[in-house]
């Protein structure tokens, strides 16, 4: 049957995330030589359906391996407050800006925003009945640039051109860079990229955790236990461990290493109960499945 576009459940008005760059602009170059510019502004737009929220926008520079945050702005943020609600219709913008040395290494840049239900932009294209609104990660591929008027330099490719100009990699014109129609990229606000922790991971490599454990100092753990000398040489055993297993000390084992997690009963974001849960316990499947780099630094502070 007919009339895809009156059907509710069809309409756009529920859409998976969406997100896009702006800048760099298709076609747009950055020159890298001396005296060039110390950082390049990437900058798009992010968009879900049902008035719901974008709460994060990500991009990045290893084909997806690692995420980094940019500074978002939802323009109906003050205006949603006055009405009493928290939905969102517009666009929300999102910004950041790049380091020059890194941009000459890296192939392309991706971008990608999460919603507040936590959904996020999916990685590869969903067809949909309608062909619309299906969009998956955005990627701008990066192109060296050598000459005498603009080398050395690089330069953006995006996935394709509205209606029927020509260009885009993911047509027959791949490749093709247009010096009649190119601009020059816009440079950072600051000069100085946002020194941010990375916000994603693609996978966390097991060894490579084991390695960065080794080499951390067994000083102390939070604020409570010392290390003594037996535990250094001989370790603890897991008899040792079970018997703290509630908030007057609640001991964890992560990575065959110890870390007396009493201190940070009451700050976790997750409150205390998610550690007294593992109090006693092996909690390295716990602790990989859900937290973050920072989380990973931050737990060395607590160990025995």
């Amino acid at each position: 049957k007919e009339g895809w576009w009156y059907k509710p459940e069809y309409i756009i008005n529920h859409i998976n995330i969406n997100s896009a760059m702006f800048e760099p602009r298709h076609n747009s170059y950055f020159r890298i030589g001396a005296g060039a510019a110390e950082t390049m502004k990437v900058s798009g737009y992010a968009y879900v359906g049902g008035g719901l929220k974008i709460i994060r926008a990500e991009i990045s520079l290893d084909s997806g391996r690692s995420w980094e945050l940019t500074d978002l702005t939802r323009p109906e943020d003050e205006i949603a407050a006055s009405r009493g609600t928290d939905k969102h219709w517009c666009w929300s913008w999102w910004e950041t800006e790049v380091a020059r040395e890194r941009l000459e290494s890296c192939e392309e840049i991706l971008c990608r925003a999460v919603d507040c239900n936590q959904n996020l932009q999916p990685a590869d294209l969903t067809w949909n009945v309608m062909g619309m609104m299906n969009n998956c990660l955005f990627r701008v591929k990066v192109h060296r640039l050598s000459g005498p008027e603009l080398g050395p330099a690089i330069w953006f490719e995006h996935p394709t051109q509205p209606g029927n100009e020509r260009g885009g990699w993911m047509t027959e014109d791949a490749g093709v860079f247009n010096p009649d129609m190119a601009v020059e990229c816009a440079p950072g606000a600051t000069g100085t990229p946002p020194n941010r922790p990375v916000a994603a991971i693609w996978e966390v490599k097991a060894a490579g955790a084991k390695v960065a454990a080794g080499s951390a100092k067994g000083s102390q753990a939070g604020k409570l236990v010392k290390s003594c000398p037996e535990w250094l040489e001989q370790g603890i055993s897991m008899e040792d461990v079970e018997r703290h297993n509630d908030d007057k000390t609640s001991w964890i084992v992560v990575k065959d290493r110890v870390y007396d997690a009493t201190p940070y009963l009451q700050d976790h974001p997750g409150g205390a109960s998610s550690i007294l849960m593992v109090a006693g316990q092996n909690a390295t499947e716990d602790f990989e499945a859900v937290h973050s780099k920072k989380a990973w630094e931050m737990l060395e502070d607590y160990y025995i």
